[in-house]
């Protein structure tokens, strides 16, 4: 609800005479700010006058300010080009247009508009955003909207949760002596509404003034209600001098009974601008409300007073990081944690697709980022605003005059749909690539650091639910096999409802007994000590054995042909030890690991004594291997 601060407190418009008296009586509430009864005497008056440009000029606007704006469009379009239409009617028709989803008729209109005011910076946004209607449009696919559906046939709005309730403004029942003049229906009133899926609402007791009162704001402890109302009227003095009744924030207390009592209004208010719309921080130490006072960028702005030695300091503008030429309005305060808040606003200032946006705006140790706009579906062509969640952060509510054909606020509620993202894991034998059932599978999330069990399932697949912008790491140990290991990111999932990645993770079959040879072991001429370029691959078979603690291994070398029989033997039995040392002195039990020299016992070629034969064929020859001589079940060994 745009005008929802500004109720009976719009710019003062001139009083034209006219010899008709319909028209003059109209003009009167017009002035008034009785737009209800103005817009029927306005169309009377057309009825016989049908080329009163100042009077379709003045039902299109009373049509905009109670938010018909089907209606205003209508009769905008009528009058806009006459002599009558001032820049403030063409730039009127331009956010009734843009309202109406018809951006390009909406751009014409504010190109007309900045022609007498060509550095209004939110205009320019507002004509800029109808060239953007594509980009601002963006949806983001995770939340869900629906109407709250309410008895009331009035306005609903400002909501504010506390407790298993939510504090409401809500139009209430219209009466001869309970209406407005703006809109002709009943004045706003605040309620208590169940937070549940049969939501009700039930007026708020010792606020029954007979004014508009709300929105506003509970204490955390529920002591105080900080509240939107309109200035006395029959108080003395309480017009300002610019004729208009402006708004101001009040406190009431809790009585033992349950009752709200002892209304004081808060120092900072001023009968001659407007203040509303309470928000408070967690603790209640500092108050963010709307104003529309001297000093501010524009329109209304957002400001803040903080609670110092039991009173309200005098209040300061949030900055330009919120506050536009524009209108900011409906602060709502949601914690994250200390000294972090997201502020939440609406904002007519800056570009968007019509009406009122939602902005929100992190403030971090009292400093604030300028605010970003909400996405689809809480943004419409509309008004959107007054946005609050819930403590899980993933539902609430907000309210919107969008699909309203009447211009009334509706309550929406809203949730998050968890994106449906997936990791699927094929388990595969490595010689024959066949997909292995029933493989025990370690899933580790890179992010938490948490680790789940899983077992792939007849076809050798195993599908887990995952998170977005992760890697997930998977360790296959599989009996009879030596330990797989596979790992997936999912950045890829950014910005999808839904997505499944995939991960291949090959095991090879440990066979007894079964020579592997490791690449790149060698030693100085006559030496046996391990050298760093072997320390590196010998590395790689104390991982495997850490992977893998069943089994226990023999581990050999071999030399070529050349040299004699005994000294070949002595050498290749000196470098296996070396190497088993080595391995046990990486924490590989004793137990699980023998030396074995080959010496020239086991060529793998036709390099024997007196064959004559390359460097590279005798290199062949020279080689460390380790086989798999027992594998312990269950699994009981240690490193």
């Amino acid at each position: 609800m745009k005008n929802s601060l500004l109720i009976f407190s719009a710019s003062v418009f001139f009083l034209f005479s006219c010899g008709n008296k319909v028209f003059r009586t109209a003009e009167k509430h017009y002035t008034a700010y009785e737009f209800a009864a103005a817009s029927q005497l306005y169309e009377a008056v057309l009825k016989s006058d049908t080329g009163n440009s100042k009077a379709m000029l003045h039902l299109a606007d009373c049509y905009r300010q109670m938010n018909r704006h089907a209606e205003s469009e209508k009769w905008y379009a009528k009058s806009v080009r006459s002599t009558e239409a001032t820049p403030a009617d063409k730039l009127h028709y331009a956010e009734v247009l843009r309202e109406n989803g018809k951006y390009s008729e909406a751009a014409t209109w504010y190109d007309e508009y900045l022609k007498a005011d060509p550095q209004n910076t939110s205009v320019i946004f507002a004509r800029q955003s109808c060239d953007k209607v594509q980009q601002l449009s963006r949806s983001n696919p995770f939340w869900t909207i629906s109407e709250v559906v309410l008895s009331t046939q009035g306005s609903v709005f400002g909501p504010h949760l506390y407790g298993n309730e939510v504090l409401v403004a809500a139009e209430s029942q219209q009466s001869p002596s309970n209406t407005s003049n703006w809109t002709g229906r009943g004045y706003i009133k605040l309620y208590s509404m169940t937070n549940d899926s049969a939501p009700r609402l039930t007026a708020i007791d010792g606020l029954d003034f007979d004014r508009n009162v709300g929105p506003g704001v509970i204490s955390s402890d529920g002591r105080y209600l900080y509240f939107t109302r309109n200035i006395l009227v029959d108080e003395k003095d309480a017009r300002a001098t610019d004729n208009d009744n402006h708004l101001e924030i009040c406190v009431a207390e809790k009585s033992a009974d349950g009752k709200w009592g002892n209304v004081v209004s808060l120092p900072f208010n001023n009968k001659e601008y407007s203040c509303g719309h309470p928000a408070l921080t967690p603790d209640g130490m500092r108050m963010y409300f709307t104003s529309d006072m001297p000093g501010g960028y524009g329109g209304t702005d957002i400001y803040f007073s903080n609670y110092i030695n039991g009173a309200w300091s005098k209040p300061e503008n949030v900055g330009e990081c919120v506050n536009t030429n524009g209108n900011e309005m409906f602060p709502v305060v949601n914690s994250v944690h200390a000294g972090f808040i997201k502020l939440f606003y609406s904002s007519d200032g800056l570009e968007g697709l019509g009406g009122l946006d939602l902005y929100e705006s992190p403030i971090k140790d009292g400093a604030c980022t300028r605010g970003s706009r909400l996405e689809l579906p809480f943004n419409s062509p509309q008004d959107d605003f007054g946005i609050v969640f819930r403590n899980d952060g993933k539902s609430g509510y907000f309210a919107s005059n969008r699909n309203s054909e009447d211009g009334t606020d509706r309550l929406y509620s809203f949730k998050r749909v968890e994106p449906s993202f997936y990791v699927r894991l094929e388990v595969r034998d490595k010689a024959t690539s066949a997909l292995l059932p029933d493989s025990p599978v370690e899933i580790r999330n890179a992010t938490s650091g948490k680790t789940i069990s899983g077992t792939t399932g007849a076809d050798g697949m195993l599908t887990i639910a995952a998170d977005s912008v992760t890697a997930y790491s998977f360790t296959v140990r599989r009996s009879g096999y030596f330990a797989g290991f596979g790992s997936v990111r999912t950045a890829g999932f950014s910005n999808k409802f839904s997505d499944t990645a995939y991960a291949v993770v090959t095991v090879e079959q440990i066979v007894i007994n079964k020579p592997i040879r490791l690449d790149n072991i060698y030693y100085d001429y006559n030496k046996w000590n391990i050298r760093p370029d072997a320390a590196i691959e010998l590395d790689k078979l104390v991982k495997i054995m850490l992977d893998n603690p069943a089994i226990s291994i023999e581990l050999s070398s071999h030399t070529d042909c050349r040299g004699s029989d005994k000294y070949n033997q002595t050498l290749s039995q000196k470098r296996a030890q070396s190497a088993v040392d080595y391995i046990i002195s990486k924490g590989i039990a004793k137990s699980r690991i023998t030396a074995k020299g080959e010496g020239e016992n086991k060529l793998l070629n036709k390099c024997d004594d007196g064959v004559k034969c390359t460097e590279e064929e005798h290199q062949w020859n020279r080689r460390t291997e380790f086989k798999v001589t027992h594998i312990a079940y269950p699994d009981t060994q240690t490193p």
